[in-house]
């Protein structure tokens, strides 16, 4: 019984090492709302400066907005109706 305990302690332990880890390199966090086909969404993302989180949340929105290869490469192309970022 004493090694469950011990066990579960050190995983949450790991976890929580973890998540504070990637945390820590998630300094921005940017709202992109994209306008594609007559339909718009927003998405946010977090990530280590305002271009990866501007383009991590495109990316979202344009999964949301099209389908097909093509289609994703035009939305990601289109520029965004608004980009919201703090830091």
């Amino acid at each position: 019984m004493a090694r469950i305990i011990v066990g579960i302690v050190l995983f949450a332990a790991f976890v929580t090492t973890l998540v504070l880890a990637l945390r820590n390199q998630a300094r921005v966090e940017c709202e992109v709302c994209v306008e594609f086909a007559g339909r718009h969404t927003c998405r946010t993302n977090w990530a280590a400066d305002r271009n990866q989180a501007i383009m991590g949340a495109t990316t979202a929105a344009c999964s949301m907005l099209s389908s097909g290869v093509t289609a994703g490469i035009q939305c990601s192309n289109t520029p965004p109706r608004s980009v919201d970022c703090n830091e």
